[in-house]
């Protein structure tokens, strides 16, 4: 798999968003995943320096590209001639690049993700532009991602607001061993702060605080470490005057890891004053190090601290407040800081790399569809027909509860219009089933689908080539259907037990509770349930969650081609895959909304979820 990350600014600039790109891409080397990053040519605190074309960083090959601009929104449109020979382009933060690479999609034709990493909140500039912007463009831009993710709880929650089914929420990982025991073994009431000297991380409402903890405590100090991003650093000197002066306050600009490590051996607490945090890396990394924070409470830093357990939560916009409180939560520290240092370091091992990478890698198969492809909002698993019995024989041999459904065309138009029968589907294995399936995955993937796993020949199948003795329960259809379906299959398959069959129509509630108990008696490790989609798969979810039933299968009109009631088209239609033609040429009044009408709904509804994945 070969992924290009797109970042506006990478190494040798420093920032959280640089140092997550740079790890990841670090970890998906190591696990064989071939990661490149395409950005910009010019650092924003540095524009004067014109770095290479072409470079390596930690071992991740690095290509930069010229900008024309402001650093809010640098144009760079040669980035269209880097993605043509990676098979997924992960764009990250929304920018110049997301929009681009969105209404270049057509000419590129890559697939592409999202990370949000905060979308461009991070200040109270513009926020009426840019919400009205945030739902309008960038709602827009959106759609050409195949899938947003979410790097906190927040921006889950507002990126759903316009992208729906296409967030999932992968919170950032962590370099761990950067600095990890780095701080102070022994108690220190020395503060520390490092990262991007930014106008949302609050840095003149800290150094105000800290003024006000140091006349409680002349001991404290605070000790700043980061690159001047945003024209900060003069502010920030002139602020921190008295504290230059008197030597409680010390500057630290541009610092390499080693030098920040160094200085944390000295620290014991870390402290941030941040506005909005995408997700939060700096107080990550000062936990790895045994530093116990002081932070404000925004949402990120508040899942952060109830997470690890320690720290303290703060409103640096009441100086006189916060100060008050820091001042305790030190002298509480001071008796338990052996403690609190060890629970930090504990606390940031769950943020490993390793385990965001693959989280990761699950995503980008999703998107290129190598083990599940989502079409019109549905997952559905790819899979050869033998594959699919192992998955079913596992489900039976460890007693797991398997749900399968057998989606077409039909069952996908409808989800596309219901959002409850999406979710629905998400608790089931949903297997291929007809042409209009294939074709859709074509058109949206460039491959089809191994087998054509329609359940009218799958469960047969599957009963000749189990490694199980199964005891089967059929549901569905009319009373003389079911019942000789069921002989039959005690015929064909005797190597198998029937120990149940009902009739599927159903005029009380009271009945469904005698089916449930016919079910549940019959110890049956196989449930058919012939009610048609999407009623079956639907009865299945409301009805059966608690039933000890292994397998339980939605299997549409099977029960009728068993009986002998339908005819099913000769074998030569159905290896041309027409048998949907056979059947309306059958029952032409019948089905026509559904196979004529429905499909050219379904195929408008694919042309449109072809490029970015279903919207509703």
């Amino acid at each position: 798999m070969r992924v290009l990350h797109v970042v506006r600014q990478f190494h040798p600039a420093v920032g959280g968003l640089e140092n997550m790109v740079l790890s990841l891409a670090r970890a998906q080397k190591e696990a064989g995943v071939h990661a490149e990053v395409l950005t910009l040519n010019r650092c924003f605190q540095d524009l004067d320096n014109i770095l290479p074309s072409e470079d390596c960083a930690n071992g991740i090959p690095v290509r930069r590209i010229p900008f024309r601009g402001s650093r809010r929104y640098p144009i760079a449109p040669n980035a269209l001639s880097h993605v043509k020979t990676f098979d997924l382009v992960h764009v990250h933060a929304v920018d110049f690049f997301s929009d681009f690479l969105s209404a270049t999609a057509r000419y590129h034709g890559k697939p592409m993700v999202l990370t949000t990493h905060g979308g461009f909140f991070h200040t109270n500039f513009a926020q009426r532009l840019k919400r009205m912007y945030f739902h309008t463009v960038t709602k827009t831009m959106l759609r050409n991602y195949r899938r947003v993710i979410a790097c906190s709880g927040n921006d889950a929650q507002t990126f759903r607001a316009i992208a729906d089914d296409r967030v999932a929420m992968i919170e950032n990982g962590v370099d761990i061993n950067k600095f990890k025991n780095a701080s102070s073994t022994d108690y220190k009431p020395k503060i520390v702060y490092f990262g991007r000297f930014a106008a949302h991380k609050g840095l003149l409402s800290l150094i105000d605080t800290f003024q006000r903890v140091r006349r409680q405590n002349t001991d404290a100090e605070l000790v700043l470490i980061g690159s001047d991003s945003d024209g900060m650093l003069r502010r920030m000197e002139a602020a921190a005057l008295e504290g230059l002066c008197d030597g409680s306050i010390k500057l630290l600009i541009n610092q390499s890891d080693a030098e920040i490590a160094a200085e944390l051996a000295n620290c014991s607490f870390f402290a941030s004053a941040s506005e909005y945090e995408g997700f939060g890396l700096t107080v990550v990394e000062a936990l790895s190090a045994g530093l116990v924070p002081i932070v404000s409470s925004i949402p990120t830093f508040k899942t952060i601290l109830e997470r690890a357990g320690i720290g303290l939560l703060t409103d640096f916009g009441e100086p006189e407040t916060a100060a008050a409180s820091i001042c305790d939560f030190m002298k509480a520290c001071a008796d338990r800081h052996a403690e609190w240092r060890a629970s930090a370091v504990a606390a940031a091992e769950t943020y490993d790399w390793t385990r965001v990478e693959q989280t990761y890698r699950s995503e980008y198969e999703r998107v290129l569809g190598n083990k599940t492809r989502t079409l019109l909002g549905v997952e559905i698993s790819v899979r050869s027909r033998n594959d699919a019995v192992e998955v079913l024989d596992d489900a039976v041999a460890r007693h797991r509860p398997l749900r399968i459904a057998f989606a077409n065309a039909h069952t996908l138009r409808l989800a596309a219009e219901s959002a409850d029968l999406r979710r629905t589907l998400r608790k089931f294995l949903v297997l291929n089933d007809g042409i209009g399936v294939d074709i859709a995955s074509w058109l949206k993937f460039g491959k089809r689908f191994p087998d054509n796993l329609n359940g009218t020949d799958f469960v047969p199948h599957y009963l000749m080539h189990t490694r199980h003795r199964l005891r089967i329960f059929l549901l569905g259809a009319r009373a003389e259907i079911v019942r000789v379906a069921a002989e039959r299959f005690a015929s064909s398959y005797p190597q198998h037990e029937i120990v149940g069959a009902r009739e599927g129509y159903f005029s009380r509630e009271a009945d469904v509770e005698i089916v449930r108990t016919d079910i549940r008696a019959s110890r049956a490790d196989l449930l058919l349930v012939a009610m048609g989609n999407p009623l079956q798969e639907v009865w299945i979810d409301k009805n059966c969650g608690d039933l000890p039933v292994t397998l339980q299968l939605g299997v549409g009109a099977l029960f009728d081609f068993t009986s002998g009631r339908v005819w099913r088209a000769p074998a030569w239609i159905r290896r041309a895959r027409c048998e949907w033609v056979y059947r309306l040429a059958l029952e032409p009044r019948r089905l026509f909304n559904r196979y004529v009408v429905g499909n050219m709904i379904f195929l408008n509804l694919v042309r449109l979820d072809r490029r970015s994945g279903f919207s509703p």
